[in-house]
């Protein structure tokens, strides 16, 4: 794919995924007429015996490759026949080759340009796979610093033998004097065997500050992985330009994106979606600078807070009257802005705002919190569409 009017991420479109770079495939086949093949007196016989609500529906239902928009412009005509017969003399024929050839032509002389948004998830799509590397390689050098403890069995078991080891051995067995196991421990025939112990007993020091070191390091590269996946989630509910110059901002500021040397634009602050209920109001953050806002500036003490369960998404919060409607409604907003969108049974922690808090130097979008309720949700799409129209 070069490029699309029309950009799907996995977080859209599980089966099918469009978007620039990645490798095209066809759209799922789909049973129905085709608005081209087919005599308009058939295709409108077809539509009308359809058991769908409305003609709308009907057309969709009923015809294959029609979208909702070309759906309802028939709909909404006097003479359906007539409209699909006119379709059909608009649509029927296939683009020329000279139109064709000067697409080539101008692919081939300039490459395209990628969108801001695009060029930003490629980038932190990247950055999150060289993390997970670096995770998995972090958890194998510690699995090696696990023999500690074998090194430190070998330099006690040394110690207790040094009347029975000569210097210029290169290898002494004997059972463990822990559990009887017969050891083979390779030597410097070099050193004594007082020396030999010695530096069994480095070894394991060595492997026991690096366990606790590479402890400490895993930690950070999963917080690290978990912070990118949420500038990923924000990417992908972005809408705007603001909202995606800030995530930009971001990347430059943990140092994943250079600064350029043009001028920074003065631009206005992305501000939060904010849902209006007859008895409430729901604020959803959907970057990292918006969550922090959310949370920690607009945000009560008694309002209610709520974020997946280790699912990179967005700050939830709810002000007003704290009805199961209300709140069943803030959790299944948590989830559709989250990256377990797609998933069913999605958890869902609620907690009062005055137990979450920010740990000081934290990354923007992080928050820690006690005191919360887990639920599990399963989103109503429909109702989340309708709400966010």
């Amino acid at each position: 794919v070069i490029d699309c009017l029309k950009h799907i991420g996995t977080n859209s479109n599980r089966v099918r995924v469009v978007l620039p770079n990645e490798k095209y495939t066809l759209p799922p086949s789909k049973n129905g007429l085709h608005p081209l093949a087919v005599e308009p007196e058939k295709l409108t016989a077809a539509i009308l015996a359809n058991p769908a609500e409305n003609l709308t529906e009907k057309i969709l239902q009923t015809l294959c490759g029609i979208g909702k928009r070309t759906a309802t412009f028939l709909a909404n005509q006097d003479d359906l026949t007539a409209a699909i017969k006119n379709l059909q003399t608009r649509y029927s024929s296939p683009p020329t080759d000279e139109l064709n050839n000067y697409i080539q032509e101008q692919m081939a002389q300039k490459p395209p340009q990628l969108e801001r948004k695009t060029i930003l998830q490629q980038t932190v799509k990247n950055e999150i796979a060289k993390t997970n590397k670096r995770v998995q390689a972090l958890k194998k050098d510690l699995a090696n610093a696990g023999n500690a403890d074998i090194e430190r069995i070998k330099a006690d078991t040394l110690m207790a033998n040094l009347t029975s080891i000569s210097k210029g051995q290169f290898l002494f067995k004997t059972p463990s004097i822990y559990d009887n196991t017969m050891l083979e421990i390779k030597l410097n025939p070099e050193l004594s065997p007082n020396d030999n112990a010695q530096t069994y007993y480095k070894r394991y020091n060595k492997f026991k500050r690096a366990k606790t070191e590479l402890a400490k390091q895993i930690t950070q590269a999963e917080q690290q992985l978990l912070y990118l996946k949420s500038i990923s989630v924000s990417l992908d509910t972005s809408q705007n330009k603001q909202e995606i110059e800030e995530i930009n901002e971001e990347l430059i500021n943990i140092g994943i994106i250079k600064k350029g040397k043009r001028k920074k634009a003065v631009t206005i602050l992305s501000q939060p979606l904010h849902i209006h209920l007859n008895n409430a109001e729901i604020y959803i953050g959907k970057n990292n600078r918006q969550n922090d806002f959310v949370t920690f500036k607009i945000a009560k003490t008694q309002d209610l807070w709520f974020h997946t369960k280790e699912i990179p998404g967005s700050h939830v919060v709810l002000q007003g009257e704290h009805s199961p409607e209300n709140i069943k409604l803030a959790q299944m907003l948590a989830a559709w802005f989250s990256q377990g969108r797609q998933g069913s049974n999605i958890p869902v922690d609620m907690v009062e705002k005055k137990y979450v808090k920010k740990p000081s130097g934290a990354q923007p979008g992080f928050v820690i919190f006690t005191n919360n309720r887990t639920s599990f949700i399963n989103i109503d799409e429909n109702k989340i569409k309708e709400i966010l129209k």
